[in-house]
Parts: structure tokens; sequence; C-alpha cells
């Protein structure tokens, strides 16, 4: 633990001195401590939360890519995240260090707050003409790579064919073994997905928005019984909509949520069919990185999902 400290002392321009690690739970794919040290410039006690998994030089980089998403949506200052620290590495094991935040449930007053702060975010970079969709690093969704640097263009279809759907196709033999929908996906869908825009403008938003990229309900929580605070991100610059798929699969946002969001963006009409066509697309990428994260058991939904959208 002094080796770990005295990382977090560089990276801080501080010292430190190991108090204790306690466990506190985590999620399918990394640990979480909290990590108390002294400072001793200050001589007061801290918390520190840390993300742990085992050391490769792919956790590593998922860490590192994460501390950056964690910066772009900090630099946005429209919604609270726990500031990022560093990344570290001992022998056996990577870490993210983050500002340690007591987490609550998101009430649902908080939650319209939150609804306001995600549609700032996914308006923050609309004014800047040089925005491409993706991002200049790869990050992970899950364990799973999430390609943002191939394919940039100021085309999000193209975008979303290369880097989502037709990149999850090929990520495990489970999802190259099941031809038909491949075939379905390559040879049905994507010569259709064009019309799933035809109600849409590059004025009202196809543009580029920097979302979350992975907001479930799990990374989402409040402070001080009133700041929402959002975590784990797997930032990219995409079409705003393509957060909200996500949000709808597992449940946990309440109708009132959405409807305070969609007051942000008035011209988009809220009861089209394509935005339910554009909305179950992109639960496609969710469900299609689901089956090959988690197995076969997602696959019935994504076949479901294609057949609803020919």
């Amino acid at each position: 633990m002094e080796y770990l400290c005295d990382q977090l002392a560089a990276s801080c321009k501080t010292s430190y001195e190991f108090e204790s690690m306690k466990q506190v739970g985590g999620g399918c794919i990394n640990d979480g401590f909290v990590l108390q040290v002294k400072n001793l410039k200050s001589n007061s006690m801290e918390k520190i939360f840390l993300k742990r998994n085992s050391f490769s030089e792919f956790n590593h980089n998922m860490f590192d890519a994460e501390f950056k998403s964690l910066r772009l949506i900090q630099q946005t200052n429209t919604v609270r995240i726990p500031e990022p620290i560093a990344v570290l590495q001992d022998k056996q094991h990577a870490y993210l260090a983050m500002e340690y935040l007591p987490l609550h449930s998101l009430s649902r007053s908080n939650e319209l707050i939150l609804a306001d702060q995600l549609a700032s975010l996914h308006q923050f970079h609309w004014s800047l003409s040089n925005t491409q969709f993706g991002l200049d690093f790869d990050n992970t969704i899950g364990s799973s790579i999430q390609v943002n640097t191939t394919h940039r263009s100021t085309d999000w279809i193209d975008f979303f064919v290369q880097n989502r759907l037709l990149v999850q196709l090929e990520l495990s033999k489970t999802m190259k073994q099941e031809t038909e929908l491949r075939h379905l996906i390559t040879e049905k869908l994507i010569p259709i997905i064009p019309q799933f825009f035809s109600d849409l403008s590059v004025e009202q938003t196809l543009k580029p928005s920097l979302i979350h990229g992975d907001l479930w309900a799990g990374n989402t929580a409040c402070i001080n019984n009133s700041t929402p605070v959002l975590f784990d991100p797997a930032c990219y610059f995409a079409h705003h909509e393509m957060e909200l798929s996500i949000m709808k699969m597992f449940g946990g946002f309440s109708q009132q949520f959405f409807l305070q969001y969609w007051r942000h963006f008035p011209t988009i009409n809220t009861k089209s069919p394509l935005l339910n066509k554009r909305t179950k697309l992109y639960k496609l990428y969710h469900y299609l990185n689901h089956a090959n994260l988690f197995g076969s058991s997602y696959m019935d939904t994504c076949y479901d999902i294609v057949h609803s959208l020919l």
C-alpha cells in the first residue's frame, strides 16, 4: 500500500501515509475500495475511491480511458462527476483513483435536475464546427473494446454502422457463429438505416454530442441529497439520442425524466415513429454487447429488435 500511496502523492504533489483500505463492493468487472490516507502536508485524513482490476495492459488502458472520459465531462461544467486523480498500478493490479463521494440513490426531484444537466452536456459542443463523431482515443463499454478512433467524420450513420454494429459482430466467437443475425444486420438492416433519420435535419440534432455512453441507472447517484453525479463513463461524440437508449433498457428513469429532457429539444417530434426506431437501433448496439459479454441469453432480444426494424 505504501507503493500506491507514493504514486498518489506524486500525482497530487503531496505526501501521504497509508491508514486503511476497505472493500466497498463494485460491479461485475471491477472491485471498489475506499483508501484512507493521512495527508502529511495538511495533517488531515483523506478518503480516496479506488477501482481495481487485475494488472494487464488492457485494464491499464481501460482505466486510462475512463480517466480521460471523466475529465471530458468535467471540462463541460454541466454535471458532477468524481474528480479523477490518477491511474496506478502494482505488480498484481491496475487502479483508477478518484475523489471519494458519499453517494445516495437519485431521487425523483434530482432526476429532473439530471435531465436538465444531461441536455446541457449533449448541447455543450454544438457551437464548435470542427467536432467529429467518435473520439481521439478508444475506450471500453463494459469490458468490450469501444472503437472511437476510426471512421471519424461528420457522418453519424457511417460511424455508427462501422464502429458500433460491425465491431460488435466481430467481437466474439459466439457472435461470429450467428450467421443469420449477421446476414440480417449487414444485408437487410444496414441499407435501410438512413430511412430512420428522415424526420431529422443537421440543424435539429444530427450534430456530435458528448455522451456519457454507458448511462444506465447504476451509473448515477447524488450527493448532499441535491446534486446528481455520473460515473463509469464510456464517452464519445455521438447522436445525443444514443444516450437515451441504454437508459430505457433496464429501467430506473421515470417518464418525467424523459419529458424534462426533451423540453431542451423542442424541434424534435417525440411522437414520431422514427424516434422509436432509432431508440431500438441504438439499443441493438448495447444488446449485441451484452450478448458478447454475458452470453447467448441476450441473443433473442437482438433478433427481436432487428426483426422489428425490418
